[in-house]
């Protein structure tokens, strides 16, 4: 028999009823895939990394070396020899490895044209200080040889389009020198101080086995004048 009434309450009912089922629904489900995230999760250790050390090598620690005209940047363990009181002026540093080591010589103003050397270095006037323009050559002995200069002291010889001396007499020996544009075993700074001009020329000579010349090239480019 029907009651005003009663159809509208068993939806009511019947509606509460699907939702408290629906929520337990997503309770469940929540737990379920919290639990199986947890499971698929892979076990990690985590280490702290080993620290590491790094040695210092206090032998490449440099110094200042200063005259009345310019200074230079050499290492530290170098030290200045006595200037030359010849007919060139000259300004001498040496390594302190006895007769295996490395002389650095810079000629100022009074330029000997003629000297030779094994390799070049190409540099370039920067007014008070200079440019490295090129890396230092092979032993020149390799690109200049030819029937009318073996053997000879003071070949012409080219690196990187300029001009310098090859020593053809002396295969064997370690001698850098520095040419530019300015002409050979030469290039010309100025003063900052006094505007005056003067010609420099630089080599290093290696008696070694297995020279430094990353010391050469590093002095050259510390090179400033006064």
């Amino acid at each position: 028999m029907y009651r005003a009434g009663t159809r509208p309450k068993n939806k009511k009912r019947r509606r509460r009823i699907w939702l408290i089922i629906i929520l337990l629904l997503l309770i469940i489900s929540w737990f379920s895939y919290g639990a199986f995230k947890k499971a698929s999760t892979p076990k990690s250790e985590i280490k702290q990394a080993q620290a590491t050390y790094k040695k210092i090598d206090y032998s490449k620690k440099t110094q200042i070396f200063s005259n009345e005209i310019f200074e230079i940047e050499l290492p530290a363990t170098w030290h200045t020899l006595n200037q030359s009181s010849g007919s060139y002026k000259t300004y001498s540093y040496q390594s302190n490895s006895g007769s295996d080591g490395q002389i650095i010589q810079i000629f100022v103003d009074t330029i000997p044209v003629n000297f030779a050397v094994n390799k070049a270095l190409i540099i370039k006037s920067q007014g008070d200080k200079v440019s490295v323009e090129s890396p230092i050559s092979d032993n020149c002995t390799a690109y200049t040889k030819n029937s009318a200069n073996v053997g000879q002291y003071g070949a012409a010889a080219r690196w990187q389009g300029v001009d310098f001396l090859c020593d053809m007499a002396n295969t064997s020996r370690n001698v850098i020198g520095t040419s530019s544009v300015d002409g050979i075993n030469t290039v010309v700074l100025k003063s900052p101080s006094t505007g005056r001009q003067s010609k420099l020329f630089f080599t290093d000579t290696a008696n070694g086995i297995n020279p430094d010349y990353n010391t050469f090239v590093s002095a050259v480019n510390s090179f400033r004048m006064k």
